[in-house]
């Protein structure tokens, strides 16, 4: 079956994904994907496929600065995250987080 939404006709068996990033973020990466002859659709999709391959984000996460008060913070993002994914809650996790970047 297929349904029209907003004269774009969508299969059921696909769906869409709309993610919104800063527009000189998207020049660039559409500027790098034009040199690999790849769409900003084929990219994603490419990701997806790898992603759900291999259980994991299918590259190196890296933290690069050099404030150690942003290393540290998001290395306890990624403390907090790991936590809420074994059910864990966090009260006071957005307040606790926006009082450290405002200390900076």
């Amino acid at each position: 079956m297929k349904h029209n939404l907003k004269n774009k006709t969508v299969n059921n068996k696909t769906a869409l994904i709309q993610v919104r990033i800063d527009i000189e973020k998207k020049h660039e990466m559409e500027r790098v994907l034009s040199t690999l002859g790849l769409t900003t659709s084929q990219a994603m999709i490419l990701y997806i496929n790898q992603l759900v391959l291999k259980e994991e984000i299918p590259f190196p996460l890296n933290i690069k600065s050099t404030d150690p008060n942003l290393n540290e913070f998001y290395l306890e993002q990624a403390s907090i995250v790991k936590k809420l994914d074994q059910g864990e809650t966090i009260p006071d996790f957005h307040t606790r987080n926006v009082d450290k970047l405002n200390k900076k």
